[in-house]
């Protein structure tokens, strides 16, 4: 390991804290200003939980995939501009003006926040010694209980004293300084070299399309009625989608989830 690296271990910990801290501070900020969003765009309850919703559902599709495109773009590269694109969707979230914009708002945070929390152990175990790498992971762990922590009593505050578009705005500067900081202190990292049968589109497509299936049907399910077709629908799509994932991962040479015995 470099030297230099090494010597600046910690303060590279501390820009990628700000990932953990981010991701979970910005899926709880939200829930205390559900009523006013709700009243200010003119839906209802059940309505205005999809901005939630939507937000966690999109990240936990796009984790593990865009863990697999960091080994081969670079795990640096995707923390940085996973940073950008969720300050981008902040922006967006703190402009919209109808509910459906504002849905896709969060859906682009979210692929943002994907991109930096899937990098960021990854290069948690480059910059650390093994014998340091618990309590480096222990740290950022720590960001994550925080940001969960102080979401609602901040959120709380921002609406009381100013508006709700204000919980989305505080991210932006901060994504900007995450952009800045990760570009001059995060080592670049080898990328791998590029597999013969390239990226597996079917495998993370088939992931997607299983996750986004399932999690839809459930959290639909007790508004729509267990019995509604759609729900239904979804529910066989998303475990038709998993009972075919693992057969598609067995023969590609670059799975997106390597698992023993694949």
């Amino acid at each position: 390991m470099d030297d230099r690296i090494y010597k600046r271990r910690y303060l590279i910990l501390a820009v990628l804290m700000l990932s953990p801290f981010m991701g979970n501070l910005d899926s709880s900020i939200v829930n205390v200003a559900l009523p006013v969003m709700a009243r200010n765009l003119g839906v209802g309850i059940s309505a205005i939980q999809w901005v939630i919703t939507a937000y966690l559902i999109t990240l936990a599709a796009l984790v593990l995939i865009f863990g697999k495109i960091s080994d081969r773009v670079g795990k640096r590269t995707i923390f940085v501009w996973g940073f950008l694109i969720f300050g981008a969707g902040s922006l967006l979230c703190a402009l919209s003006r109808t509910f459906a914009f504002l849905v896709l708002s969060r859906v682009l945070q979210a692929v943002g926040a994907g991109m930096f929390m899937s990098s960021n152990q990854g290069i948690i175990a480059t910059v650390f010694p093994p014998q340091e790498r618990g309590r480096a992971m222990g740290l950022n762990g720590r960001a994550v209980a925080i940001g969960a922590m102080i979401g609602p009593p901040l959120g709380g505050i921002l609406v009381g004293a100013f508006a709700w578009q204000t919980i989305f705005l505080i991210n932006v500067p901060i994504s900007i300084i995450a952009f800045a900081a990760g570009l001059s202190v995060i080592p670049k990292d080898e990328k791998l070299a590029a597999p013969e049968r390239g990226f597996d589109y079917a495998g993370s497509a088939t992931f997607v399309l299983a996750i986004v299936s399932l999690f839809w049907a459930l959290l639909s399910g007790e508004t729509l009625g267990w019995g509604a077709w759609p729900v239904l629908a979804c529910l066989a799509l998303g475990v038709a989608g998993v009972y075919v994932f693992f057969p598609i991962e067995r023969p590609t040479g670059e799975p997106v989830l390597g698992l023993p015995g694949l």
